[in-house]
């Protein structure tokens, strides 16, 4: 019964979750140039004193992304991978599965007002966004794969390319002469 309703879950159609690699890698790249403008901020704001850009990039980085606890299981010929994701909706993530690699990464436009005299120290509240990239540790069938998200849990199954279906796929060329 368990098999016959992960067979129909992973023959749905294509979640919205899902986006090519190449949308994920473009907003990694944007991610940086913001981390590390705000790096750059918080060196102006100690007075450009050298000897602390680590602790500068960290504490932006701490600012920007939130930290995603993740699980990656291996189940029936599937893996599972598991993310907690309080507080995202749908819309907000997006999910990429190569066949040796699996990107996701979510954002929420989080409002807040400020009064003008406020400045702000140190702050977790704006980490409304996050990305991980995970090398999967077994070839899948990335067109297979399935995202769904209940409770706050992102779960991102995918099946694992089986020994028979590399033979399938495998092609005999035959070189002729010209």
């Amino acid at each position: 019964m368990r098999q016959e309703a992960q067979k129909q879950a992973l023959e749905k159609p294509e979640s919205s979750l899902f986006v090519k690699a190449e949308h994920l890698l473009e907003q990694m790249e944007q991610i940086y140039k913001d981390i590390s403008k705000r790096a750059y901020e918080l060196f102006t704001e100690r007075g450009m004193k050298h000897g602390f850009d680590r602790d500068d990039w960290f504490k932006a980085e701490s600012e920007m992304l939130k930290a995603v606890p993740v699980e990656m299981t291996e189940v029936e010929g599937n893996l599972k991978a598991r993310f907690d994701v309080p507080s995202f909706k749908p819309e907000e993530l997006k999910v990429s599965v190569e066949a040796d690699r699996l990107i996701v990464s979510g954002k929420s436009e989080v409002r807040e007002e400020k009064k003008e005299a406020e400045k702000v120290v140190y702050s977790e509240l704006k980490s409304n966004q996050f990305m991980r990239q995970m090398l999967l540790p077994k070839e899948v069938i990335a067109e297979k794969a399935v995202a769904t998200l209940k409770d706050g849990v992102l779960e991102v199954v995918i099946p694992i390319l089986q020994k028979e279906e590399v033979k399938e796929q495998e092609k005999n060329v035959e070189v002729k002469p010209i």
